[in-house]
């Protein structure tokens, strides 16, 4: 019989120096690209299943976004620093946040599609 072949496991040190680097390298991304990528797809899908697959503000099954409530942990986030809302939530919640960023025509919208 053949001894077995022994497989190498990267010791803890290069575990932590390559978690590091994918860490650093997601922070470094810009906010819309770091959207992209399969890490926050995977958080995304998680956060909305561990919700219920619904809006944690109106309970609503449609158009499912999940909120950062701050971006101190872009690449990193515990599912208490993200909320599940539907689209119409996240925008009030942007809103409410920033309402000076909101331009008229977008503000306009708004009040047409909440029926303001």
């Amino acid at each position: 019989m053949k001894p077995r072949k022994r497989t190498r496991h990267p010791d803890k040190a290069q575990q932590a120096a390559k978690a590091a680097a994918k860490l650093k390298r997601l922070r470094s991304l810009p906010y819309d690209e770091y959207l992209q990528t399969p890490h926050w797809r995977r958080k995304r899908r998680k956060a909305i299943r561990r919700h219920g697959d619904a809006c944690q503000c109106c309970g609503s099954r449609i158009e499912l976004e999940v909120h950062h409530k701050h971006y101190r942990t872009k690449g990193r986030e515990n599912f208490s620093d993200l909320e599940v809302l539907c689209r119409d939530c996240h925008i009030g919640k942007h809103q409410d946040e920033k309402p000076w960023l909101v331009d008229s025509v977008t503000a306009e919208f708004l009040q047409v599609i909440r029926g303001w």
